[in-house]
């Protein structure tokens, strides 16, 4: 059997479709080195670098990446004979090939659309608007699973050669369009958007490198040119990501768990000479927000109390704020500038303010419990549990609020305009 398999190495090294043993071996390590860049990058992605969103269309990102790659992969080795495979099996690996390559084109613009676009423009694009992004590449979809019937895109002879179809420049034409209109957008956000020019230079460099593959590997069969792109690409798009996100929260802006952590250590020290009030916050009932209306809403409540903490630190000089993880929110300021009661009114105040101005379907409340502190040797644990404690009572009392008003008045479980009665509510909106 090893000699079967030498002979027929042997015989491609010399009268094969590739030029030799050693260039397809090149070419395997090239897939394998890929691959294992894409799954460190795919597992690394997560909810401190990117929304819900970014990291789901990132993963498919990566997903079709790796399928490409195991179909060129097999494709190889059928070129050298290692393997013999029946024509339809070559159908197969031929059309995973054509379909990777294009969903990363396709996935790559709505990647760079999420991440582009404002939260609110998001939150009011209609279905519309997702058919017809998605409508392409649908098209293209249909065109190479049909292809071994109607031989348009791509056709494979009875001994297993493959040769492009009349349509195939369909299937160029197709990842071109979508990497060009994210080339466009990210253009159009370099003149808009001054701050966000350094991102936005990167999204287009990244983009950049993902066009060139593709052209390149249009002229030159055999050299795994997309790969190559498409490896580099998702790289500099991931450095790019990690990078921003080393002291802050991807979603929100604010100061993320890491930086909380060493903030508060560094504030702790100084609480014998200024005392320090720790506060924790999560939103109420987020489980049934994210239930009813979808991670995306979810998102969008948790930004807004991110920005109403924000306009809370007009109010005090020394707030830090974080997401600590979740819906939950760490903050501390110096107990010299007010009392924990009147931070919580004047968060609900503008909590509910923004709300008004908000365009999300239901209402929802926040959560407070707040420690001070004049011990400089207290632990950043002991105190974050203390403040854990005093958010927790705080959640009972609202609890209690809500059951006596039950009772005095019954209704059910949600409004009429169909979104979620929030319960727990101190301040009625």
């Amino acid at each position: 059997m090893l000699k079967m398999a030498y002979s027929r190495i042997e015989n491609a090294m010399y009268g094969g479709i590739m030029s030799g043993l050693n260039e397809v071996m090149m070419y395997l390590t090239m897939e394998c080195c890929f691959t294992a860049l894409i799954l460190m990058m795919a597992c690394r992605m997560n909810a401190s670098i990117g929304n819900t969103d970014e990291v789901r269309v990132f993963r498919g990102l990566a997903g079709s990446a790796l399928m490409q790659m195991a179909a060129d992969s097999i494709w190889a080795l059928d070129c050298l004979s290692v393997i013999q495979l029946p024509v339809p099996a070559a159908y197969l690996y031929n059309m995973a090939s054509l379909l990777g390559a294009d969903a990363i084109g396709w996935l790559w613009y709505r990647f760079l659309d999420v991440k582009s676009a404002e939260r609110a423009e998001l939150m009011k694009r209609k279905f519309w608007y997702q058919i017809w992004m998605d409508l392409p590449f649908a098209f293209l979809v249909f065109l190479i699973c049909t292809s071994a019937a109607t031989h348009l895109i791509f056709y494979v002879t009875q001994d297993g050669g493959y040769h492009r179809g009349p349509w195939y420049a369909a299937q160029i034409a197709c990842g071109g369009l979508y990497l060009l209109a994210s080339l466009a957008r990210q253009l159009i956000r370099l003149i808009r958007c001054p701050g966000s020019r350094a991102q936005t230079r990167s999204f287009i460099i990244s983009t950049l490198v993902l066009g060139t593959g593709g052209v390149l590997q249009v002229f030159r069969a055999g050299i795994p040119f997309t790969e190559v792109s498409y490896t580099l690409g998702m790289f500099f798009l991931f450095v790019e990501l990690q990078s921003r996100q080393i002291n802050t929260d991807a979603l929100t802006g604010l100061n993320n768990r890491a930086k909380a952590r060493s903030s508060l250590d560094s504030r702790i020290a100084r609480a014998g000479k200024e005392p320090l009030c720790l506060g924790m916050a999560d939103i109420d009932q987020f489980k049934s927000i994210n239930d009813r209306y979808g991670h995306l809403s979810g998102d969008e409540a948790l930004v807004l109390v991110a920005n109403t903490f924000r306009d809370l630190g007009g109010y005090y000089r020394t707030l830090f704020l974080s997401r600590y993880g979740g819906d939950e929110f760490l903050f501390f300021y110096s107990a010299e500038e007010g009392d924990p009661d009147r931070l919580r009114e004047r968060f609900d105040l503008l909590l509910a303010e923004n709300l008004n101005h908000s365009l999300l379907p239901f209402r929802f409340t926040v959560s407070i419990g707040e420690a001070v502190t004049a011990d400089p040797d207290i632990g950043r644990e002991a105190l974050i549990a203390e403040a854990d404690s005093m958010l927790y009572a705080n959640k009972r009392e609202k609890e209690s609020a809500y059951a006596e008003m039950q009772e005095k008045l019954p209704t059910s479980g949600h409004s009429e305009n169909g979104s979620i009665e929030i319960r727990c509510s101190s301040l009625k909106r």
